[in-house]
């Protein structure tokens, strides 16, 4: 599919579809955030942003518009995707994460239709996010079971038990992974380990389960 929709997108803006791959280095002078305005069947390099990359939209359309983001050679980074207004994606270029949202469509009766984007560098999760989206994470399995001293405790339960731990270490945990192997991995009354246990039978330690989820998390 994905095949498909960039030989579609190739045919109608006019360039040559190609694998994804990864982005050159970005300019040490990148000017960001900025915002752009494309308009529609057209490519618009980003140089003047200080990146060495080219944003492409299709036909602006029913309030979404087929968007693709590539280095000035033609190697794709983002899309080809569908995007409607008020859409924000991420995509990574050179080690770094760069937003693009899709502020405005100018869809109109008569004359050129517009799409206006603006592309700003991600910002890095602080401690504190991260720890955010780890509670979130663990509270996102609702069919599982979080064995806390050999009892049974919904997603709810393991979180609100682990914000009390959080609040009551009062900053000795202030970094995620420390927070990961000093209050989310054991028991502070029998050491024994906390597990994760799935609808389909599949037990994990929370632990493991907690840094694949910080790993994900510090790759975007």
């Amino acid at each position: 599919m994905c095949r498909v929709l960039r030989a579609a997108f190739a045919a109608l803006v006019g360039f040559a579809a190609t694998s994804h791959a990864a982005a050159p280095p970005l300019a040490s002078e990148a000017r960001l955030p900025q915002s752009i305005t494309v308009a529609q069947r057209s490519t618009t390099p980003l140089a003047a942003m200080g990146l060495p990359l080219a944003l492409s939209i299709g036909d602006v359309t029913g309030g979404e518009v087929l968007t693709r983001v590539a280095t000035t050679d033609g190697v794709d980074v983002f899309g080809p995707r569908i995007m409607r207004a008020g859409e924000r994606a991420s995509f990574d270029a050179a080690g770094r994460k760069l937003t693009l949202t899709l502020v405005a469509l100018d869809n109109a009766l008569v004359g050129e239709d517009y799409a206006t984007f603006t592309v700003a560098a991600a910002a890095a999760l602080s401690e504190t996010e991260k720890i955010e989206r780890l509670l979130g994470a663990i509270e996102a399995l609702p069919d599982a079971r979080f064995v806390r001293n050999g009892n049974d405790h919904s997603p709810q339960e393991a979180v609100a038990h682990l914000r009390r731990k959080w609040k009551a270490a009062a900053g000795r945990a202030d970094d995620a992974r420390r927070f990961v192997d000093e209050l989310a991995s054991t028991s502070s009354t029998s050491g024994k380990p906390y597990e994760i246990r799935y609808a389909d039978g599949r037990t994990a330690t929370v632990r493991d389960f907690l840094l694949g989820e910080l790993a994900r998390l510090e790759q975007r």
